[in-house]
C-alpha cells in the first residue's frame, strides 16, 4: 500500500462545507487502499499538535502558529504550519494521544488501526487549493530543502478563490498581483520588511498568489468537473495539448466520491410537489401568506452572487410571481457577504423582495445540518443549483442520491452531474429555466418517478468510491512514470 497523507482546513464533523464532506467521503474511499493519514488544523486541541488513531487512518491535528504578524499573510501562517507539523509526524516527533497509544501510529499491523501509517515519508501528499495550503512543501521541494523531495505532491482543485471572487464583484488590481505571483517567496519575505510595500498588505492579494503558485508547481492537478478544469486552464494560459511548450502539470478530472450514509428509496421520500402555505417548518416571516397550492423550490448552497442565488431570484419574479404563479422559493444555506451589493446576501435579498417574502414566496431558512437535508427538501418538486461558475457540487449528489430532480444551470460542474431530460434538467438561459421548471412541474407521478430512479442510479455509477479510487490510482502511476516528477 501507498502512504497517501491527505492535508485540510476542513473535516468532518464541522458543519457544512464541501471540503468537508469530499474528505468524508475520500477517506471512506482511500482507506481501504492506502495507508492513510490526514491533517487537519484544530485550534481546540490542548497541545501543539496531536495525533490519533482513527478507524482505518491517522488524524494528525495542530494548532496554527502565527509566523507572521497580522491578517494580511494568514494564509502562509497556515501554509508554514501544515509543512512544520508534517516535517514533525515524519519524523515520529509529533505527541501521539495516549488513549490510542494501543494502535500506534508506527504499528501497520494493529487489527483496529489497520488503516494507519507509519513515520515514513509518504508516496503522495494531497493538498486541497483552498487557502494555498501547499505553497511552503512544494516551495521548499524546489529548493531542495525538507524531507518530501520525493514525494508526489496533488492539488485537487475545488473552487479557487482567485476565479470566484471576480464573480462576486471583487475587483483586485491585476499587475501588483503578477508581480507578486512571480516573485513569491522573495515578495513573502520582504512584505513586513519594507514599508512601501505596505500598499500590497491585501489578504486576498496574497492568497490568489498562493493558490496559483501551489497550481503552477504541483506534481498533479485533479480536477473534481471539466468545467472547472477549463477555467483553470483559460486562467494560466495552458493548453490541452502534452506538447505545448508552456509546462503545467499532469491533469485529470476524477469526480468526486460520494454514497448515501443509508439506503434511500424514492419510494420513502414521500410524493413532491404543490402544497399549501404551512407546509415548510421553521421558515421566515410570510409563511402564512399563501392560500392556495404553491409550488416548492429549494436551494442548497451559501447565498452568494457566483453560487447565482440573485439571478435565481429575479428570474423567479420575472417569470413566475409578476404573473401570479405560485412558486416558493426556499433558501437554505449560510449566508455571505456580497461585494456587488456592499451588504450580506440575505440583507439584499430581505430589502429586495420585502413583498415576495412577506407573500411567502420567498423564504430564507438559514443553514441545515447534514442530517437533516433530505427532511428540508422532502416537500420539494425540484431542487435548483443555478451557479454562474461551479465546481461538482456535493449539494446536487446529495439531492439526487435522495431521488430529487434537480434543475441546474449549464456553467458548471452540476451540468456534468445531470443528464438532461433523464436524471434532472439543465437550462442554459433565462427562458431555458422558465421552460424547464414548468416541464419539471407538469411531470406525471410516473415520469417523476422514473427520473428519481435515474438521479440515484446517476449517483452510484458517477461517485462509486471503488470508480474514483482506481481514476486516482491510474492518474498518480501516470504522474509518478512521468520525466517532470523524475
Amino acid at each position: 500500500m501507498r502512504d497517501y497523507w491527505l492535508f485540510t482546513m476542513e473535516f468532518p464533523p464541522w458543519f457544512g462545507g464541501g471540503i468537508s464532506t469530499y474528505c468524508l467521503h475520500s477517506i471512506q474511499a482511500l482507506k481501504q487502499h492506502y495507508h492513510l493519514t490526514v491533517f487537519v488544523c484544530d485550534d481546540s486541541i490542548a497541545q501543539p499538535q496531536l495525533v490519533t488513531a482513527e478507524d482505518g487512518y491517522r488524524l494528525v491535528r495542530f494548532k496554527i502558529r502565527e509566523y507572521y504578524q497580522g491578517a494580511s499573510l494568514g494564509a502562509v501562517n497556515i501554509s508554514k504550519s501544515f509543512a512544520e507539523v508534517a516535517e514533525l509526524v515524519a519524523t515520529g516527533a509529533a505527541a501521539v494521544d495516549a488513549a490510542t497509544a494501543n494502535a500506534s501510529v508506527t504499528d501497520t499491523d494493529t487489527p483496529t488501526n489497520a488503516g494507519a501509517v507509519s513515520s515514513a515519508i509518504p508516496q503522495v501528499i494531497e493538498f486541497h487549493d483552498y487557502m494555498g495550503i501547499g505553497f511552503e512543501m512544494m516551495h521548499q521541494k524546489l529548493k531542495g530543502q525538507g524531507c518530501f523531495g520525493s514525494t508526489l505532491m496533488l492539488v485537487c482543485i475545488h473552487s479557487p478563490v482567485y476565479l470566484l471572487d471576480p464573480v462576486d464583484g471583487l475587483k483586485l488590481s491585476h499587475w501588483p498581483q503578477r508581480v507578486i505571483e512571480k516573485l513569491l517567496p522573495l515578495s513573502l519575505s520582504l512584505a513586513y520588511r519594507l514599508p512601501a510595500l505596505s500598499a500590497f498588505r491585501e489578504p486576498k492579494l496574497w492568497l490568489y498568489s498562493l493558490e496559483r503558485f501551489c497550481m503552477r508547481h504541483a506534481d498533479g492537478l485533479i480536477f473534481i468537473s471539466e468545467h472547472l478544469r477549463q477555467r483553470v486552464f483559460q486562467s494560466f494560459g495552458w493548453k490541452d495539448n502534452a506538447a505545448s511548450s508552456l509546462r503545467r502539470p499532469k491533469a485529470a478530472t476524477i469526480p468526486n466520491p460520494y454514497r448515501l450514509p443509508c439506503s434511500m428509496p424514492v419510494a420513502s421520500l414521500g410524493a413532491p410537489g404543490a402544497t399549501n402555505a404551512g407546509a415548510s417548518a421553521g421558515a421566515d416571516s410570510g409563511a402564512d401568506a399563501i392560500t392556495e397550492a404553491v409550488t416548492e423550490l429549494s436551494f442548497f448552497g451559501r447565498l452568494q452572487t457566483w453560487k447565482g442565488v440573485p439571478a435565481l431570484v429575479g428570474m423567479l419574479k420575472r417569470r413566475f410571481w409578476d404573473k401570479g404563479v405560485a412558486v416558493r422559493m426556499n433558501l437554505y444555506g449560510r449566508d455571505c457577504y456580497n461585494y456587488l451589493f456592499k451588504m450580506d446576501t440575505g440583507n439584499y435579498l430581505q430589502q429586495a423582495y420585502a413583498p415576495e417574502i412577506t407573500a411567502g414566496l420567498l423564504q430564507l431558512h438559514g443553514q441545515v445540518s447534514p442530517e437533516h437535508l433530505a427532511q428540508a427538501s422532502a416537500g420539494s418538486t425540484a431542487v435548483v443549483m443555478p451557479s454562474l461558475i461551479e465546481n461538482f457540487p456535493y449539494a446536487v449528489c446529495e439531492q439526487m442520491g435522495f431521488g430529487k430532480i434537480c434543475l441546474v444551470s449549464h456553467s458548471g460542474g452540476h451540468a456534468e452531474i445531470v443528464e438532461d431530460g433523464v436524471s434532472g434538467f439543465i437550462y442554459m438561459d433565462e427562458d431555458g429555466f422558465e421552460a424547464k421548471l414548468n416541464r419539471i412541474i407538469s411531470l406525471t407521478a410516473a415520469e417523476r418517478l422514473q427520473m428519481s430512479q435515474a438521479a440515484q442510479h446517476r449517483i452510484q455509477t458517477l461517485c462509486d468510491y471503488n470508480s474514483i479510487y482506481e481514476q486516482k490510482e491510474r492518474f498518480i502511476a501516470d504522474c509518478l512514470s512521468s520525466d517532470n516528477f523524475a
